[in-house]
């Protein structure tokens, strides 16, 4: 189950006037979706919770990619500069721990605890995060950190064994505590990071895009021949200076610096790359959609591009996640109507897993589509939303952030709210249970932090 990136491809990594929107009130007018097309995707969102994945029955029902949240992937620009109002003073992780990817000096079941991350005073405070499936990525005094599971180099360690072999993983050990990753020079400072499925793509300062782990569909961008795990970062060396970087699950994108042109690689086999077929490319493509990108962030088999005029959709279509109104995939980019664009009050584009958002006019209204199974929407019910639907009683939202099967916002008065799955503890309400949350729900224990990162089942709050 995938996504942050935060975020998080990131959107630009400081928020530019045109993500702002244009002064003057707006209010986004909901589509009203056809009711038997509302009707088929509901009886087709049958699946039970476990298998965000299985239950879209796409091509790898095993595995998802790991969640984009809008400020998590990017650096403190991202978010208010200054220290947080609230008690949370460090940064801190919550929910699924098997693979020790909340970074505390031992892994286990599940935590719904907000507590604080080990390890990280020698590195300076955290100013950016993401979250994949099972592992977690922070930049900390320009440094990157990664923890969590590592069985195919996602965390930056080569195994203790090496077995010499490019075309299988090394029975690497989970990496229960933010360590510096493998082959990054020391000289390099990170600007920001977003993790997907089970590779790394990181940016530096400069612009240079580096990535690490699983590469077994061209998602590090390392080019044809390259090996297909990589646990030491390497770089992208096809991408010029780049602006902001997004993962997916087994997709990855970048934008460049200055001209808002956007580059795609990975995995193609849902259209999820554009280009209007289904092959993999594990070299950086150009993707034209006819106008300057200003932000683009990735999902499961989907992904979002935002210009100044409009938000362009493409890949898998199951559960409207590309908010046409239908389940049609789609190969190349199509426009989501009636969404505006970054110069028409758009602030940004988030997605999860199977579900999508946005956050838009002078409201700051909240929008979500796609995926509503366990309440990931936020909308009350379990239905999906083939079109943007505003999210009731939410307004001034400064963050949204999507993980696999759940949601969050922070407000303009400081004060968090979760929606979704909580079975793993990922709402960090305190509390492991089966309950899932169909609407915004506050939460005390985020109160402070200025940024969270989402991923499958946990999450990473930064102050």
């Amino acid at each position: 189950r995938l996504s942050v990136p935060a975020s998080r491809l990131g959107v630009p990594q400081k928020p530019s006037p045109r993500m702002r929107g244009n002064a003057g009130r707006r209010r986004w007018q909901p589509k009203q979706q056809p009711a038997e097309v509302a009707a088929a995707a509901e009886a087709a969102d049958t699946s039970n919770g476990a298998d965000a994945a299985a239950g879209a029955r796409g091509p790898d029902p095993a595995e998802a990619a790991a969640s984009r949240c809008t400020a998590g992937s990017g650096p403190a620009g991202s978010a208010e500069d200054g220290p947080s109002p609230g008690h949370l003073g460090w940064a801190v992780s919550f929910g699924k721990n098997v693979y020790g990817q909340l970074g505390r000096p031992t892994a286990s079941g599940s935590s719904g605890t907000v507590a604080r991350i080990e390890g990280l005073a020698a590195a300076g405070p955290a100013s950016a995060a993401s979250c994949g499936f099972d592992h977690s990525a922070l930049v900390a005094g320009g440094r990157l950190l990664l923890f969590g599971k590592n069985n195919r180099g996602q965390s930056g360690q080569p195994s203790s064994g090496q077995r010499g072999d490019k075309d299988r993983p090394d029975p690497a050990e989970d990496v229960l505590v933010p360590t510096p990753a493998a082959g990054l020079p020391s000289s390099c400072i990170v600007s920001s990071v977003a993790c997907g499925g089970e590779h790394v793509v990181l940016l530096l300062e400069g612009g240079e895009v580096w990535a690490l782990g699983d590469n077994s569909k061209g998602q590090c961008g390392l080019g044809a021949g390259s090996p297909r795990f990589s646990p030491a970062a390497r770089r992208c060396e096809r991408l010029g200076p780049m602006s902001a970087v997004s993962a997916g699950y087994r997709h990855s994108a970048a934008l460049s610096e200055g001209r808002g042109s956007l580059y795609v690689w990975g995995a193609g086999n849902q259209g999820q790359l554009g280009l209007g077929g289904r092959r993999d490319s594990p070299e950086p493509q150009l993707l034209d959609v006819g106008a300057p990108v200003h932000a683009c962030v990735l999902g499961r088999w989907h992904s979002l591009a935002a210009t100044e005029k409009c938000v362009w959709a493409f890949g898998w279509g199951r559960f409207g996640v590309l908010g046409q109104g239908d389940m049609t995939d789609h190969r190349s980019p199509v426009r989501i109507e009636g969404l505006p664009g970054t110069s028409g009050g758009l602030h940004c584009i988030v997605s999860g897993a199977v579900h999508c958002g946005a956050v838009v006019g002078d409201e700051r209204q909240p929008l979500v589509w796609g995926r509503g199974q366990l309440g990931r929407l936020g909308l009350g019910s379990e239905a999906n939303a083939l079109w943007p639907t505003p999210v009731p009683n939410i307004s001034g939202v400064e963050q949204l952030a999507m993980g696999g099967d759940f949601s969050a916002v922070r407000l303009a008065d400081g004060s968090w709210h979760v929606w979704g799955k909580g079975e793993e503890g990922q709402l960090g309400l305190g509390e492991v249970d089966r309950a899932k949350r169909l609407r915004p729900t506050p939460t005390q224990a985020l109160q402070g932090a200025r940024l969270v990162a989402l991923g499958d089942c946990h999450g990473i709050a930064l102050p």
